[in-house]
């Protein structure tokens, strides 16, 4: 299964990952990514999103992904039950290029 733009949308379909995550492995997921700064503070992140206009309330692919496929992949890893991997397949759109967000996306 390839769940695309499996991400809230202007805050709607918060359960989208989860409706994804429901139909077991192997899945790919799609995260559209943009790199966002704060008109107040000026600081910059990296955020999970179809693209601007945002409001700086969208999670960061951490929270919103790996953190919630974090469970999933550490017991595969411990059951060493290799038959359903690649377990999910992450794919990236990439809304902005900045040298400041690959480099934030490498590190997450």
């Amino acid at each position: 299964m390839d769940a695309h733009n499996c991400y809230p949308y202007f805050g709607w379909w918060a359960d989208r990952i989860d409706r994804a995550l429901s139909a077991g492995p192997p899945l790919a997921i799609e995260q559209d990514l943009l790199w966002y700064t704060d008109p107040r503070t000026g600081q910059s992140r990296s955020i999970v999103t179809h693209g601007a206009p945002s409001t700086g309330h969208e999670p960061s692919m951490r929270d919103y992904f790996f953190e919630r496929v974090r469970p999933i992949v550490e017991n595969a890893l411990r059951d060493s039950r290799r038959e359903d991997w690649p377990l999910i397949t992450l794919n990236l759109d990439l809304k902005s290029e900045e040298p400041e967000h690959l480099a934030a996306i490498g590190n997450c």
